[in-house]
């Protein structure tokens, strides 16, 4: 992710450094290390994401989980996203390591405003987050 936006990581708001007692690096967790991380862009999940499907969806959170998107992925953290019309929605937020320990948490019931890309995985429709307020 700080690759592809250029960023370090103490520039991007909320963000946690990992502790000094942390078993894994970032780059392995990210990058498809021992755990299987597979998050970077240039990964078969990363080249899913599609600028020409930005979407903007507004609603309220359902839950919240931990989950692997791709088989040979770390885990990440979804959220189900019921939209104002309705339909309930997959939004995939980003690796657990990394959303886990920002300052904002998500909880059941929280209205949400979503922008990113509508995409299929394993042939269901999921929105992979850029943004979420």
């Amino acid at each position: 992710m700080y690759t592809h936006f250029d960023v370090r990581p103490d520039q991007v708001y909320g963000y946690v450094p990992p502790r000094d007692d942390d078993d894994r690096s970032n780059k392995d967790q990210l990058g498809g290390g021992g755990d299987g991380g597979n998050w970077l862009p240039d990964s078969p999940y990363g080249q899913k994401f599609n600028l020409s499907s930005i979407q903007t969806i507004r609603g309220r959170v359902q839950s919240i989980q931990r989950f692997r998107p791709m088989s040979d992925m770390a885990e990440g953290v979804r959220v189900m996203v019921k939209t104002d019309d309705n339909q309930t929605i997959e939004v995939h937020l980003g690796p657990a390591w990394f959303i886990e320990r920002q300052q904002m948490q998500f909880k059941e019931g929280d209205e949400v405003r979503v922008i990113g890309s509508r995409v299929q995985i394993d042939g269901k429709p999921v929105i992979m987050a850029s943004e979420v307020w």
